[in-house]
């Protein structure tokens, strides 16, 4: 199948990730897109092909968690840095830090080891459920 070859059902898949405020699993992806009969071979098989592509980045928002998906929009350079988890609400941050230059450089110098911020993921809490945790 060409790369570019775009079905009326990988486009609406691709369309319903655009339009999601955060990210979603395959299976919630499935539940969504049920009533347009779009079944779930092809739900994950597009994911599959959107994440190569570099559409959508596919993440695990904790562990023993099912993998996320979520679309990355116009971070066409998603691949050259890190992202961040939050593990109480699960959304996917970009993390473009200038700071990050210089801790590449320390890990490479001091420790013999290139980071590949295409797979880097840090996890913690974000901001707003940081805040929510502490004015409960």
């Amino acid at each position: 199948m060409k790369e570019n070859y775009q079905t009326r059902q990988g486009a609406l898949i691709l369309k319903t990730l655009q339009t999601l405020a955060g990210p979603v699993t395959a299976e919630a992806l499935c539940a969504i897109l049920q009533e347009q009969k779009v079944s779930k071979a092809t739900v994950y098989r597009h994911l599959e092909r959107l994440t190569a592509a570099g559409q959508v980045r596919r993440f695990t928002p904790a562990e023993g968690a099912a993998a996320c998906y979520q679309y990355t929009g116009d971070h066409h350079d998603c691949h050259l840095h890190p992202h961040m988890v939050c593990e109480r609400c699960g959304r996917l941050f970009h993390l473009d830090c200038s700071q990050l230059q210089s801790l590449s450089e320390h890990i490479r110098e001091h420790h013999g080891f290139i980071v590949d911020y295409k797979n880097t993921i840090l996890y913690g809490v974000c901001a707003a459920c940081a805040q929510k945790e502490a004015h409960p």
